[in-house]
C-alpha cells in the first residue's frame, strides 16, 4: 500500500512483471523474488499486500462511497420522481459515480426553480435532449399546484442534436482526461431526438409549448415574453452566448438563468461562453460546484 494509500496487491504486480508465471514452482526462488519485489517497492513508498487483502479493502473502499451522505440522495419524492423520469423519457443510466453527479446537479436545478418560483414570467428550457429535465420541473409544478399541465413552460431545441462545435469547443490538452487536447467531445449531431419522441415523454404536460430551431437563429422567432427561470443546456459556446444573450434581458425581477455544463471540462466552450455573456452584461456568474452557474436579474 503507497503511504496515501493506494494498494498493490503483490501477485499481481509479480506477475504483470512477467516473473511469477516463471518462478512459481521453485518456491525458494519465488520467496526470494516476492522479497526483492517489496524492498523495491517500499523504496518508492509502497507496500505490497496479498491479493485477498486487496480485494477486501477494495469492497470496502466501494461501499463506502456508496453509502448515501446527503439528502438528495435519501430524498423519497425526488429519487421517486427521477426514477420514474428516467423510464418515462428513455434516458440511459451512468455509472455510480456520475449517476451521484448527474443527480446532484438535477437536485440544485429543482431547488433553483423552486426558489424562483414566485417570480412571474415563463419558465423556458434550452436544450431537452430526451425530455428528463423539462419532466422533472414540470413534476415539481405539479406537486406544487396539481392543475398544473405544462402551461408557461417551453422547450427550445434543435431536436437535431448538437449543432456544429466551433473553435471555442475544443478540449485543452490535459484538461479533460478522457480526450485528447484539440478535438471535441462530441460531433454535430449527437444527443439527437426527434420532437415526436420527447412530446409523447412528456405527454401529462400537453400545455408545453415547443419551439424547434438552432439556437441562436430561432431565438429571434419567439413571442415577445418575459421570464422567471431559463434552464440551459446547450454544451457549446456559440448557443450557451446567443441564449444568455437574449434570455437575461427579458428576465423579471429575481429570475435565474441556470448554466448546466459551465464548469464541465468536457465542454471548455460553455465555460467561456458564459463567462463572454456574464461580462457583455456586465452581472455576476455564481459558479456552482456540481458544475452550473448561476445568472440573476438583481
Amino acid at each position: 500500500m503507497r503511504l496515501d494509500g493506494a494498494i498493490l496487491p503483490w501477485p499481481d504486480v509479480l506477475w504483470r512483471a512477467g516473473l511469477l508465471n516463471r518462478v512459481h514452482e521453485y518456491a525458494p526462488v519465488k520467496t526470494a523474488v516476492k522479497r526483492l519485489v517489496q524492498r523495491a517497492a517500499r523504496r518508492f513508498g509502497y507496500q505490497m499486500v496479498p491479493v485477498g487483502v486487496w480485494a477486501k479493502a477494495s469492497r470496502a473502499l466501494a461501499l463506502a462511497d456508496a453509502a448515501p451522505s446527503l439528502l438528495f440522495q435519501v430524498d423519497p419524492v425526488f429519487q421517486s420522481s427521477y426514477a420514474r423520469g428516467l423510464a418515462i423519457t428513455g434516458t440511459p443510466e451512468s455509472g455510480q459515480v456520475v449517476c451521484s453527479k448527474r443527480q446532484s446537479r438535477f437536485y440544485n436545478l429543482l431547488s433553483i426553480h423552486r426558489w424562483a418560483g414566485g417570480v412571474p414570467g415563463w419558465q423556458v428550457e434550452c436544450g431537452c435532449w430526451k425530455g428528463l429535465s423539462s419532466y422533472l420541473l414540470n413534476q415539481q409544478a405539479k406537486r406544487l399546484k396539481p392543475s398544473h399541465d405544462g402551461a408557461g413552460f417551453m422547450i427550445v431545441d434543435s431536436f437535431e442534436g448538437l449543432s456544429q462545435p466551433t473553435s471555442e469547443d475544443r478540449v485543452q490538452r490535459g484538461s479533460d482526461p478522457a480526450l485528447p487536447g484539440g478535438e471535441y467531445a462530441a460531433r454535430a449531431g449527437t444527443f439527437h431526438c426527434p420532437q415526436d419522441a420527447v412530446r409523447k415523454a412528456l405527454s401529462e404536460f400537453p400545455a408545453i409549448e415547443y419551439h424547434q430551431g438552432w439556437i441562436p437563429e430561432v431565438l429571434s422567432s419567439l413571442p415577445e415574453r418575459t421570464y422567471s427561470f431559463v434552464h440551459i443546456d446547450l454544451d457549446l459556446h456559440d448557443p450557451i452566448r446567443g441564449a444568455v444573450d437574449y434570455f437575461f434581458p427579458r428576465l423579471e425581477k429575481g429570475g435565474v438563468i441556470v448554466l448546466d455544463d459551465y464548469g464541465s471540462l468536457t465542454w471548455p466552450g460553455a465555460l467561456k461562453g458564459g463567462d463572454d455573456a456574464a461580462a457583455a452584461l456586465g452581472q455576476p456568474l455564481t459558479p456552482l460546484s456540481t458544475g452550473q452557474a448561476l445568472l440573476v436579474r438583481r
